[in-house]
């Protein structure tokens, strides 16, 4: 069998003799993760010196990382550690665990919660140094390799190793040869005894080797189906494999293929390694290695073990009788869908049996989708509404933040305060320009200078690699509006170098419509970066049409080379600041210096005219009515209500030019979030025919309550299905699923996103297609939308038949660089 694998070398020894081998046992590589199987034995002879006491925590022994550790954090003491069960999810200096996979930071007391993490295990190699005074290489080379004859340790192979900028505690990667390896399993086997010596503590051995946390414990989930429990720092045979020859065996585990088995019923050893070598870099994984072992264990008692009683389920939950549409545009087909942990495992046009799962859904033949993804959602509440329950009960389980240039500043220090909040959906975000412009030059209106233009460009680099998607320009917006084209085209290169997408509020949407997609798709040439042309449409009614232009400039550009798409949500009104309505310049500097220009008779004169053209022939719509105030912070007397109840109010007559005065004031007064009432339906359906065209909310996070806002925060996605798919047939369901999940996720580059495959995460959307509708309106929007049965983000249910969980299982996203 071992000759059909990618095994490098293994050895078998049996009552203190070599019995098998294979390979080169003289090759020295690294272990990987039995490197923290090795640690556990120093720990053990420092502990018995007195060196170390685990019941220390970090606060007393002064450990800290990047970013400072949280109190909570702070309390997990050494022993925490060892079990892995420490509650820190600090990323680490090196890679290699179950990071991804765990809660958020904060969210588990110490000593309660195992999660494999390379952080646990590289703080463990520090404190070793620290409280021992010596270092570990040396510890390894006194204590053990000398003291069990070891016949080919190189001190000089010996080198710590990890990213500074991740954790400044590096990981210890140890070398050695399979046949040196055999020497420390007999060293276990022996009860930490070589020659009549005791190396290792006898009481050592048993308490490390001894099961801490049972498999059935072992987080993520899908560690549970495996044979071992966790001891500190070994794993342990356990559950209905702790029978027979395997009772009270265990072993060392490392990554691609590094192995140290002690089986003390047979009195066996067993070291095997695999030397990752290009160009395929081989390996062998846990379950080829277990069948191996299975037969040099039959080869000795002639009969294959068996785990005693019941394995766990191969599924966590099954999902069957569903109407399967996977995001691809592919017509809908029947079938079952498995999910283990965050990942869904087997999509089957056949029944799976009910009993290979722990739970079973039945779907009742309603859609089951990916999670829709939101391309352009303003997440700004999300630290104080971490649920995200207007987003989730729409479906939407990956949500776009950072839209219109107004990404979140310091970046990679807000993500990781997102992390910590426990999210209800998964989040992305963008770099935003007006955020950067804003903290290099305030607001002023004119061109960078070379210094500051080469700091924005820094900081769309940080951010970039901070985990950014891309970068997001709000041209139409303050300070956004008072750069040029090629200010933006600099550090859209910025982004495209680091892999990312350039997402744009164009700088008009009215009768500048054309120039401002011209500009975007210029910058998206120049620049070489994808482009989305976000939330697209044509404003006011002189440009109602002109969705027929902006499509062919998008499918020219497109010809031409040029990759741009589109994103768009379902409605006739859209809804931004009251201050759209001021022209741009006389919002330079801040509202104060609006209020100074206006008391000089002349600036007031030119402002309040620039207003009543908007009024007229763009946002306002040629008729105050349309104007709609959403939230008004100064006034919420006015939610709800429109500019021309206002001017009603003020005896003013509802006009435009009268109207003018009040729009100053308002802004003057803080501003406020308003709705338009100034989009055509036959773009809307144009638009959202376009083969290129994606659905993205530009909703807020909202709750119920609070102020009247756009209806789309809360039934964007419902309504695509419920009025475009079922009602107005401008697109069929599987065109429609696409738009919101695969083709996203593609524009994205997630790969693992928006589909329903195996190996995808499991965000899940499952709707009933004749009746799922979006409830809200434009004067009673808190409603949330009806026919979405269940939302499972990362394999937990967030909707479960209808109703809001409450659970958290969302993650923050971050880009990945593109490998040179």
């Amino acid at each position: 069998m071992i000759s059909r694998m990618n095994s490098s070398a293994m050895v078998v020894v049996e009552h203190g003799r070599i019995v098998y081998s294979h390979g080169d046992l003289t090759a020295q590589s690294y272990l990987a993760s039995v490197r923290k199987s090795i640690l556990s034995m120093l720990y053990g002879i420092e502990i018995a010196r007195g060196h170390l006491d685990t019941s220390k925590t970090l606060a007393q022994l002064g450990i800290d990382d990047v970013g400072g550790l949280l109190p909570n954090e702070r309390q997990a003491t050494i022993q925490d550690l060892l079990g892995a069960r420490s509650g820190v999810f600090h990323i680490a200096s090196y890679p290699g665990d179950f990071l991804s996979e765990a809660p958020p930071r904060g969210s588990q007391k110490h000593g309660t919660y195992q999660l494999y993490s390379n952080w646990d295990f590289n703080v463990l190699g520090a404190i070793f140094e620290r409280e021992t005074k010596q270092n570990i290489y040396d510890a390894l080379h006194n204590d053990l390799a000398r003291p069990i004859q070891m016949q080919d340790f190189r001190r000089d192979l010996q080198k710590k190793e990890g990213d500074s900028t991740r954790s400044i505690h590096p990981a210890y990667p140890i070398f050695l040869t399979t046949r040196d390896m055999a020497r420390i399993g007999v060293l276990m086997l022996n009860h930490g005894a070589w020659k009549g010596k005791q190396i290792v503590p006898r009481d050592w051995v048993a308490k490390s080797t001894s099961v801490v946390t049972p498999a059935s414990q072992l987080n993520p989930s899908f560690v549970r189906r495996g044979r071992a429990g966790y001891g500190y720092l070994w794993w342990v045979l356990d559950g209905p494999w702790n029978n027979g020859p395997y009772e009270g065996a265990y072993s060392g585990f490392g990554a691609v293929g590094q192995y140290i088995t002690v089986i003390p019923k047979l009195d066996i050893v067993v070291a095997h390694k695999t030397i990752p070598r290009p160009p395929n870099f081989p390996s062998v994984s846990e379950a080829q290695y277990f069948a191996l072992l299975d037969r040099v264990i039959a080869a000795r008692t002639g009969v294959m073990p068996r785990a005693r009683g019941p394995t766990m389920a191969p599924y966590d939950i099954l999902l069957t009788n569903a109407r399967i549409v996977n995001g691809t545009g592919e017509p809908a087909f029947s079938g079952d869908v498995a999910i283990t942990g965050r990942q869904i495992v087997r999509v089957s046009a056949t029944p799976l049996p009910r009993d290979s799962a722990l739970r079973v859904i039945d779907i009742k033949g309603h859609v089951l989708a990916p999670g829709f993804i939101d391309m352009h959602a303003h997440l700004e509440p999300l630290l104080g509404m971490p649920d995200a329950q207007s987003a989730v009960r729409q479906g939407v389980t990956l949500a776009l933040g950072g839209p219109d240039g107004g990404g979140p500043w310091p970046f990679g220090t807000y993500l990781d305060s997102a992390d910590r909040a426990g999210l209800g959906i998964n989040v992305a975000y963008l770099a935003g320009h007006n955020t950067i412009r804003r903290e290099v030059m305030g607001t002023v209106n004119r061109a960078p200078t070379p210094d500051e233009l080469a700091r924005m460009t820094h900081m769309v680099g940080q951010a970039m690699h901070e985990g950014a998607f891309g970068l997001s320009t709000g041209l139409r917006y303050i300070p956004g509006f008072y750069s040029k084209t090629d200010e933006v085209v600099a550090l859209s290169k910025v982004a495209a170098d680091s892999g990312g997408i350039y997402t744009s509020h164009l700088r008009e949407e009215g009768l500048g419509l054309l120039e401002g997609v011209a500009e975007a798709l210029e910058i998206g040439r120049q620049a070489h970066i994808p482009v989305v042309l976000t939330h697209h449409k044509a404003i006011g009614q002189q440009m109602w049409g002109k969705s027929t232009v902006t499509l062919h400039m998008v499918d020219s550009a497109r010809s031409a080379g040029t990759d741009v798409m589109l994103d768009q949500y379902p409605y006739t009104a859209s809804s931004t600041g009251l201050d759209v309505l001021v022209p741009p310049w006389a919002l330079a500097g801040g509202r104060e210096e609006l209020r100074k220009r206006l008391a000089d008779p002349v600036l007031k004169d030119s402002i309040s005219r620039g207003v009543v053209e908007y009024l007229r022939n763009d946002r306002g719509g040629g008729d105050v009515r349309r104007v709609q105030f959403a939230n008004v912070a100064w006034d919420h007397t006015l939610d709800g209500k429109t500019l021309y109840d206002w001017a009603v109010r003020k005896g003013v007559s509802p006009t435009p030019e009268k109207a003018a005065p009040l729009v100053l004031e308002g802004v003057l007064n803080g501003g406020a979030s308003m709705v338009f009432h100034v989009i055509d339906e036959g773009d809307v359906r144009r638009i959202m025919a376009h083969p290129q065209t994606m659905i993205g909310s530009d909703g807020r996070l909202s709750r119920p309550g609070e102020g009247v806002p756009h209806p789309r925060n809360y039934g964007t996605f419902p309504r695509v299905l419920g009025e475009y798919v079922r009602v107005q047939h401008v697109l069929t369901l599987e065109q429609a699923v696409r738009k919101m999940t695969g083709m996203p996720a593609q524009r994205l580059g997630l790969t693992n996103r928006g589909c329903i495959r195996a190996g995808c995460f499991a965000d899940i959307t499952v709707f009933d297609p004749a009746t799922i509708a979006d409830k809200g309106t434009f004067t009673d929007p808190h409603q949330y939308p009806v026919g979405i049965d269940w939302v499972f983000v990362n394999g937990t249910p967030v909707v479960a038949e209808g109703q809001f969980t409450a659970a958290r299982p969302g993650r923050v996203l971050r880009h990945e660089l593109p490998r040179r």
